[in-house]
């Protein structure tokens, strides 16, 4: 199966570094395009796939990733020929399905995360018309690859490429809170920095593998009357749980502005 990208940004180049080192696609079954073609190149270089243009990109692909920016998407959709029922994948945000849509194409709209280029990705995922089942499961084993694939009711991609795809700008700046303030306490930088990340990644583990209330687990941490229980009671006088509620509540907000405008 020869996977086309039209688009070789950051995403592009995510969902790419995903499925090699998943071993889902063989780097010579790859094949990039980009209208700047430096950007394509890179790839090139760094991958090992192989570099077209938007046509050759379509002619050669069984499915094709349309990773521009989302107010290209139309123009790229009707702009080129396509083959006969050709699965069409955007990983644009804000451009529904019904945008998307031209007789003969399947259309698949997906919000896949920047961790989806370490294999520990979310990629949310609604699917139009016209799917067989088989043609559905290639989809699904080609995106999980990848990480955790969530399909939705187009309805709430939305809520999900907010939570999956906004939400680790928001984890990076409390790890690099965390390594500052270990800076702050006298620790080298690589320490602090590495002290954060690991107990970040150990605490999501955790309400991932022991399915727990993240509160559950924060009072097994929060001894009466003990240290972390006043670091708790800072957190909250600052607003900082609210403050991430605000943060999603406005990405969501944007994103829904998005698809407003036509």
């Amino acid at each position: 199966m020869k996977i086309g990208f039209i688009g070789a940004g950051n995403m592009a180049g995510a969902l790419i570094a995903g499925f090699l080192k998943s071993s889902s696609v063989k780097p010579d079954n790859i094949i990039v395009s980009n209208h700047n073609k430096e950007k394509s190149l890179l790839l090139v270089k760094k991958y090992g796939v192989q570099e077209m243009d938007n046509q050759s990109v379509i002619n050669e692909s069984d499915i094709i990733f349309l990773s521009v920016k989302p107010y290209l998407i139309k123009e790229i959709i009707n702009k080129y020929n396509y083959k006969e029922n050709q699965t069409i994948i955007s990983v644009a945000a804000g451009v529904s399905i019904s945008d998307m849509y031209k007789k003969n194409l399947k259309i698949v709209r997906t919000i896949p995360n920047m961790p989806v280029q370490i294999c520990a990705g979310i990629i949310g995922c609604t699917f139009g018309e016209g799917f067989s089942n088989n043609e559905k499961e290639a989809v699904k084993n080609l995106l999980s690859s990848v990480g955790i694939l969530v399909e939705v009711n187009e309805d709430n991609i939305d809520a999900v490429s907010v939570i999956g795809g906004c939400s680790p700008a928001y984890m990076y700046q409390i790890i690099e809170a965390v390594s500052d303030a270990g800076v702050r306490m006298g620790l080298s930088r690589d320490m602090a920095l590495s002290l954060a990340a690991s107990s970040m990644y150990g605490s999501s583990k955790m309400v991932m593998e022991l399915k727990e209330h993240p509160a559950v687990l924060k009072d097994k941490v929060t001894s009466p009357a003990g240290t972390t229980i006043e670091g708790v009671y800072e957190m909250e006088a600052c607003g900082v749980k609210s403050g991430i509620m605000k943060a999603l509540n406005a990405a969501y907000i944007k994103t829904k502005s998005l698809l407003n405008k036509k």
